[in-house]
């Protein structure tokens, strides 16, 4: 009885050895996410300048097709004599369908009618969780948020 039970032990630990090699080889691919130091978004209808003031941010890509970008991102928002100084280190989830999951803080800009029907253009400061899809157009659509959001296109309106 004591040998079939250490047999059993023995072929158990064999098969995890095993298999070990072949799930360490599904490790992650890491590389650096880098950002243009500033661009101009145009989603509110005036341009907005944003500029990476810190950026240390990986991507994280699966075997399975998910990705998380994480790591430090820090931006400056600036319209016209507003500015405001943003820390959106996330981080970010990307699904294999390519559902979007945002945690933490985040800028998002949706384009008119994204938000529903009728809907304004809007850059939303999001903290909290955001999950954003996209329709077969590639147009994001919005469909949850817990935490709060802050518009800023009525933040840096001229």
């Amino acid at each position: 009885m004591r040998t079939s039970k250490a047999i059993l032990v023995l072929a158990l630990i064999l098969t995890v050895a095993a298999l070990a090699p072949s799930a360490t080889s599904g490790k992650p691919i890491k590389e650096p996410a880098p950002l243009p130091e500033s661009f101009v978004d145009p989603t509110c209808g005036f341009p907005i300048l944003i500029e990476v003031l810190d950026q240390n941010e990986f991507i994280k890509t699966f075997d399975s097709g998910r990705t998380i970008v994480t790591g430090t991102l820090k931006v400056r928002l600036s319209a016209g004599e507003k500015s405001i100084e943003l820390n959106i280190s996330g981080p970010l989830h990307i699904s294999e369908d390519g559902t979007l999951v945002l945690g933490g803080r985040s800028v998002n800009p949706f384009p008119a009618g994204a938000l529903g029907p009728g809907s304004g253009p809007v850059i939303l400061l999001n903290s909290g969780r955001m999950v954003v899809t996209f329709d077969e157009e590639g147009n994001p659509t919005l469909i949850d948020i817990v935490g709060s959001s802050t518009d800023l296109c009525a933040v840096l309106a001229p």
